[in-house]
């Protein structure tokens, strides 16, 4: 692997700091055109940038930090009889900022969450009950999701238990979109480098001299080089991701961290019992799994090909063709089948908001847990075969 290194060490180099200004510079933009708007006196008012999100923040994180209890929404139900509805708006975001969004996403139907009057409500009571209930309301409203009986069962047998805690998620969201953002950008990156690299020596015409060499060099030189993609793809994600932390996360302290995933963004219909804690480290490790599978994909297929166009519109195609269908088509079963691509499972506002549901022998596993296994299995294979695929390549070019 050392030589295969040193051989790409330029390559290497120039991608890396593309791959990190990148970042910096999507992260840089993120929190330049951040607008937020607050509350004051019976009107409203935008935040802008930096300080617009720091002084957010203060002013969210003094008003509604913490448990949510029925007794805090019951007092927003009440401003609402109290007062004509603009003015109850009003009052509201500037007493309990953003939590009235809880209230319309739990007691709401799916196709009028736009037009409910939080008026309507009596009490809040039972809001911790109103989970499964949305769940309930999704389902029957067609929209998007035919579920079988099984993945209905298991659905419902998930019990999400409150109280939720609430706080300032503003820079999360931001996290949120970097995330996405690395893993897209390396996902294409790694696919075009593994396919240089793979097909280097077809393209050079080494192929021609490594072929007269027994099959065991040919075998060991392609262990080097997936061992080297896998280790280069690796530190570009996991610096970007730290580059993504220190920028929008670590000014802000423990701020968000507590924060139940129902509370976060549009999440309030997650199965998933996380706080935002979870959250992170469990995309982050599951993220670079993702990405270690679509490298190992990109170089079985370039292995094989030795082509390097070829290879790459191939790659290229099973990465990104995938995301726009699951964008455009309403089929269940092929949005079953498009569930478990790799980078699908990337963006969390796919996974995070699911209701798909996989037999796994006796058992019921979600989307993100099959996919996250069959890119291990990737992986496994990619070790075991690519280089054995790579070698006999070479031999039988010289035959």
């Amino acid at each position: 692997m050392k030589e295969e290194i040193k051989k790409n060490r330029r390559l290497m180099i120039y991608t890396f700091i593309l791959t990190i200004v990148c970042t910096v510079s999507f992260c840089v933009l993120s929190l330049l055109t951040y607008i937020g708007v607050m509350f004051k006196d019976g009107s409203s008012f935008d935040v802008k940038g930096v300080d617009g999100l720091f002084e957010r923040r203060a002013y969210v994180s003094s008003r509604v930090s913490g448990e949510i209890t029925t007794e805090r929404l019951d007092q927003i139900i009440d401003i609402y009889h109290k007062y004509p509805s603009e003015e109850a708006f009003y009052r509201v975001n500037e007493q309990y900022p953003e939590i009235y969004l809880l209230l319309i996403s739990a007691y709401s139907n799916p196709s009028d969450e736009n037009d409910f009057l939080i008026s309507q409500l009596t009490s809040a009571e039972d809001f911790y009950d109103q989970h499964k209930v949305k769940l309930q309301k999704v389902l029957e409203s067609g929209r998007k999701y035919e579920l079988s009986s099984n993945e209905i069962n298991y659905l419902m047998q998930g019990d999400i238990k409150g109280p939720f805690i609430y706080d300032f998620t503003d820079h999360w969201v931001l996290y949120k979109n970097a995330y996405l953002f690395i893993g897209f950008l390396l996902a294409l990156i790694g696919i075009v480098f593994t396919t240089y690299i793979f097909s280097q020596e077809k393209e050079l015409e080494m192929d021609k001299v490594l072929g007269i060499f027994p099959n065991r060099i040919g075998v060991s030189l392609g262990k080097s080089k997936i061992g080297m993609c896998f280790t280069f793809v690796s530190i570009n994600y996991f610096v970007s991701i730290f580059a993504a932390f220190i920028m929008l996360l670590l000014p802000f302290g423990e701020t968000g961290w507590n924060a139940s995933i129902q509370t976060f963004f549009d999440y309030y219909t997650s199965c998933f019992q996380w706080n935002l804690t979870q959250y992170f480290w469990i995309t982050l490790i599951v993220g670079w799994i993702v990405l270690m599978g679509v490298i190992g994909c990109a170089a079985l297929v370039t292995s094989i090909l030795q082509s390097r166009m070829m290879a790459l519109i191939v790659n290229v195609v099973i990465a990104y063709i995938p995301i726009l269908l699951s964008k455009m088509i309403y089929s269940s079963l092929l949005l079953h089948i498009l569930e478990l691509h790799p980078l699908v499972n990337f963006n969390t506002d796919q996974f995070i908001k699911s209701f798909y549901s996989y037999g796994a022998g006796i058992h019921r596993v979600t989307g993100y847990g099959l996919t996250t296994a069959i890119m291990m299995a990737t992986i496994f294979l990619t070790i075991v075969f690519c280089p054995k695929s790579f070698g006999k390549r070479l031999q039988g070019r010289i035959k």
